[in-house]
């Protein structure tokens, strides 16, 4: 979940959110006061709201929750989510003796808000909720109010290399997160999963030569396009893996290499920001040249 961490002292945050709860406990009942002044008001022109609805969802409305069918079910649930009664709507409609109540209780919590320090300068951040995630379900046509059967976490089938599958750790009973993120990072970095490091050294060989060896560095997949030498693209995975993921590691070896300094890659001005195709066995060409050149080894 998304959560404001605040940036100070542990000590300053534990007298500042004691504070705000000092404040907030006295304002509570002064909330549930206006609450109980706005209800018949608001459950009137909600109810004028209800009956502008069409006649099958005004029954469903009606219909005792235990007795609604499954349609009745899924439109009583998306009039409870998108028909509401603003405080806008409310505070006009009250009687003048009520709006007066409402009123002076609304300026009593403005004062006491006033008792609040100041808010402590916070950094947005993602967190867990603890160590059991809630569930997760499959939507039907992408609705929330529409839950189909529960789902597990886990990687993409297509995407899931033998051998690198999710492993989840156990969690104490005490931990602040379900190890779920962790679990997703370890398996992205895995040496087990090829395909991040082929990504990469893809991402890294376009930097270079304009063209990468696999020529849809977003797209790996059926629709993209093959690799013009697998073979490069693994060795270069391999070794990206071998030196501890470095993409350093990785520029250097390329930037070494005879292919990169073959004078006939710089035959044509911005050769680098050109077409730069890898043919068999590791070998280039620079398609900016009118002739085919003769195969260029890849070698560090």
């Amino acid at each position: 979940m998304r959560k404001d961490l605040p940036l100070a002292p542990p000590d300053l945050v534990d007298r500042y959110e004691s504070r705000v709860r000092e404040i907030d406990a006295k304002v509570e009942p002064v909330r549930a006061q206006i609450a109980a002044l706005e209800k018949p008001t608001s459950q009137r022109l909600l109810q004028a709201k209800y009956d502008k609805l069409p006649e099958p969802v005004r029954i469903a409305l009606k219909t005792d929750p235990s007795a609604r069918t499954e349609a009745q079910k899924l439109q009583a649930d998306q009039v409870a989510y998108s028909v509401k009664v603003s405080e806008a709507e409310v505070l006009p409609a009250l009687d003048p003796e009520t709006r007066k109540k409402v009123e002076a209780l609304t300026a009593s919590i403005a004062e006491l808000e006033k008792g609040k320090p100041a808010p402590l300068p916070v950094v947005q951040g993602i967190t867990d909720a603890g160590p059991e995630a809630p569930p997760s379900y499959f939507l039907h046509r992408g609705s929330v109010l529409s839950k189909g059967s529960a789902m597990s976490p886990g990687g993409i089938s297509v995407l899931n290399p033998p051998g690198a599958d999710f492993e989840f750790p156990k969690t104490a009973p005490d931990s602040k997160t379900t190890g779920r993120r962790l679990a997703l990072a370890n398996w992205i970095a895995s040496e087990r999963n090829p395909l991040t490091a082929r990504v990469m050294v893809n991402r890294i060989w376009l930097h270079h030569f304009g063209k990468g060896l696999v020529g849809t560095p977003n797209d790996f997949g059926h629709m993209g396009e093959r690799p013009t030498n697998p073979e490069l693209l693994d060795w270069l995975a391999t070794e990206f893996v071998r030196r501890g993921w470095s993409v350093k590691a990785i520029h250097r070896l390329i930037l070494n290499s005879r292919t990169y300094q073959h004078p006939q890659c710089f035959a044509v001005p911005k050769t680098r920001r050109l077409i730069l195709r890898t043919t068999i066995c590791g070998a280039c060409r620079c398609s900016g040249s009118k002739e085919r050149s003769s195969a260029i080894p890849f070698s560090p």
